[in-house]
């Protein structure tokens, strides 16, 4: 099952379990970054081996989190588009 959620001026799609209805996984609107997906951290066994590089929407983030080592960029908003996709992009080719 899925439902859009909306987020800013752009629209999400969130999936749910069929079985629990608990969200699985979400994905943003194209225009926030193609081929991204959003999947909560409840939904993994073991988080400890996670390592994020880049973080959006930082500013909604809750206080008492702090900004990860491994987090190469960080943006406020969703970030320019562009600017995520050259940014993997670079990752990538590393």
């Amino acid at each position: 099952m899925s439902m859009n959620c909306r987020r800013s001026e752009f629209i999400n799609k969130a999936y749910y379990c069929s079985k629990c209805n608990v969200r699985v996984y979400n994905k943003p609107a194209l225009e926030v970054i193609e081929g991204m997906v959003g999947i909560p951290l409840g939904c993994f066994n073991n988080i400890s081996e996670l390592a994020p590089i880049v973080e959006i929407w930082s500013e909604e983030k809750l206080t008492f989190l702090s900004k990860s080592e491994c987090i190469l960029e960080s943006f406020k908003g969703n970030g320019i588009p562009k600017r995520l996709n050259a940014l993997l992009s670079s990752l990538e080719s590393r």
